[in-house]
């Protein structure tokens, strides 16, 4: 769950599988590539507001966010994929049912066509991947288990639909999504949390990937007690150029195709890296670095980082990861009502764009009734062994006093907003 915090603007929850594999987008097309990648972290930091199942993409709301001019992104695309090896007669066809069948839709636009490559494309994570299959109870300590299993590929979006709403200037196109339950369940078991500010700010020079590629590099050094990496475990010089952006070749000119000489290429990745440290806005993310000399090898090329602690010091770090937990913990708790909610209701149709309202205050009304209160308290109970991955002392307790005190908030909560913020102050 995202969070304006006074320090760090807004922190943006990511799959780590994205993070780790975060240079390997360009492969999804040179052209696209620049509004997949946006679009995904969109999704990451608005999937907190997507309770009933699906989100709304509004494409001016998405070009504000994320500082991206609105009608580019209404241009039409150069080499739109739905359209990919089709003959001229087929493309005119398809256009001319377009035309006809409103629930018919070529994505052609550059938005559209880097929603396509979400929806029909599998991303290959080329390091790797993981995600949550299982989770195992243990009855003797109350805690739980959760089993990961290995992820090769991911496709970002399950469904894509286009809507069509009434605005002041006419028509407006929105676009409803449902996310990959691969990629939902990961931001909120294996995550990592980055400053928006950056994704957006360090976009200009590619720089966001490096930032990305070592804040995952960082957490993977914390969970295994270290804050530095050594020869055997930092990334090699190539990959680091990779990530970062450096051209090891020239691109033109009479030397284009050619090597570069290392040292050139070394002075390009070190601009990147001082870049990154100049102008990175997380205030929960430094480091420091420095080239050394590999065994066998005569010039230093070898980069080895330094991350300092991620909250100033021991105490500060365990009270941000309580807080994040605790919008965690927000976030299944209200999915586990909503489930709860929808087997009891079965009629209401909260997959239907133009029922969502009534299907919202619906929802918010039961939620603050004292109706089916023993099920509230399961609803509780299992988010908290979700969230924490054990069962705390007297929790039947804390349950049945919270979702009491919920059941008396009639007037208080007018809007899922308002729930989020009652479940987060009063947990």
């Amino acid at each position: 769950m995202n969070k304006k915090c006074t320090d760090n603007g807004v922190l943006v929850r990511l799959d780590k599988n994205i993070a780790h594999n975060i240079d390997y987008f360009g492969g999804l097309m040179e052209e696209a590539e620049h509004v997949t990648v946006q679009l995904v972290y969109y999704f990451c930091e608005t999937y907190q507001y997507n309770i009933f199942g699906f989100g709304i993409l509004d494409p001016d709301e998405f070009a504000a966010k994320y500082q991206l001019d609105r009608f580019n992104l209404k241009r039409k695309a150069k080499d739109p994929v739905q359209l990919h090896g089709k003959t001229e007669m087929e493309i005119k066809a398809m256009y001319d049912r377009q035309a006809k069948d409103p629930g018919f839709r070529i994505f052609d636009s550059v938005l559209e066509n880097a929603l396509y490559i979400l929806l029909s494309r599998n991303i290959v994570l080329m390091r790797g991947g993981r995600k949550v299959v299982q989770r195992k109870s243990n009855e003797r300590s109350n805690e739980e288990e959760v089993i990961y299993d290995k992820l090769t590929s991911v496709q970002v979006l399950k469904e894509l639909e286009v809507v069509f709403t009434k605005s002041r200037g006419g028509k407006k196109v929105l676009y409803r999504y449902v996310l990959n339950p691969d990629i939902v369940g990961n931001l909120t078991e294996y995550f990592l949390v980055s400053a928006k500010e950056n994704l957006v700010d360090l976009r200009s020079n590619k720089s966001e990937r490096l930032y990305l590629f070592l804040l995952d590099l960082r957490d993977l050094m914390y969970v295994n007690g270290h804050t530095s990496t050594t020869i055997e475990n930092t990334p090699s010089f190539a990959e680091l150029c990779h990530i970062a952006g450096v051209e090891i070749t020239y691109r033109s000119g009479t030397n284009a195709g050619c090597a570069k000489d290392a040292k050139y290429v070394k002075r390009d990745l070190k601009q990147k890296l001082d870049y990154l440290i100049t102008y990175n806005r997380d205030k929960n993310f430094s480091f420091t670095y420095r080239f050394v000399h590999s065994p066998g090898h005569r010039w230093a090329y070898t980069c080895l980082f330094n991350f300092a602690p991620r909250h100033g010091s021991v105490v500060e770090d365990k009270e941000w990861r309580n807080m994040e937990r605790r919008n965690i913990f927000v976030n299944n708790f209200l999915y586990g009502l909503l489930d709860c909610f929808k087997r009891l209701n079965s009629r209401v149709y909260f997959d239907d764009f133009n029922m969502l309202e009534t299907a919202e205050k619906m929802f918010l009304k039961w939620v603050t009734s004292d109706t089916h209160i023993e099920e509230k308290i399961s609803v509780y109970i299992d988010a908290q062994v979700k969230t924490y991955h054990r069962l705390s002392y007297g929790v039947k307790v804390l349950a049945n006093q919270f979702v009491s005190r919920l059941c008396n908030e009639r007037n208080g909560v007018c809007s899922v907003d308002d729930l989020k913020k009652y479940l987060f102050g009063n947990n």
